[in-house]
């Protein structure tokens, strides 16, 4: 028995289809839940082969069996340890508030005047990091990037957030 996501194949046929609020768009949150919890180390070839037996099924036109496919694939994935995007996302708020912070001290050393290369190549690994989940190696990159723009960019806005903190107590 073949347990392996043809992700290409899926990611194809639902491409050109609305990815939201349809069974195509169940199919393309699958293939992305699966490709992020192989990517963190997940076992997920139960996940892949009821994602594979609901791709046979949607080719067939059997809609009802590929949504109970693509059902017991998503509890594969659970019963496997991964939350999901939407469930992780609220876990590293905080993560992509920082990314956003890093953006505006990025922006502002540039506009004094900084080269500010190397720090937006680790601003955009940590944003890498932190798509696919990885929270601890976000924020090890985060770090780097702040690393190396200048006091006086960062200074700026942590001041302005402190007074818009104090503005609000």
């Amino acid at each position: 028995m073949n347990r392996s996501f043809n992700a290409a194949s899926n990611y194809q046929a639902v491409s050109s289809e609305s990815r939201s609020g349809s069974i195509w768009g169940q199919a393309w949150q699958l293939r992305r839940d699966i490709d992020q919890a192989q990517a963190r180390g997940y076992d997920v070839s139960d996940a892949q082969y009821f994602g594979n037996r609901g791709r046979q099924a949607l080719d067939h036109g059997n809609q009802n069996r590929a949504v109970r496919d693509f059902d017991k694939a998503q509890a594969a994935l659970r019963e496997s340890g991964f939350e999901g995007v939407q469930q992780a996302s609220g876990n590293n708020q905080a993560s992509w508030n920082q990314a956003r912070q890093l953006r505006r001290d990025i922006n502002r050393a540039r506009a004094q005047g900084f080269d500010v290369t190397d720090a937006q190549h680790f601003a955009g690994q940590g944003r890498i990091a932190l798509e696919a989940g990885n929270t601890v190696k976000a924020a090890r990159e985060f770090a780097a990037a702040e690393n190396l723009l200048p006091v006086s960019a960062q200074e700026e806005s942590s001041g302005r957030s402190q007074q818009a903190c104090n503005e609000r107590y």
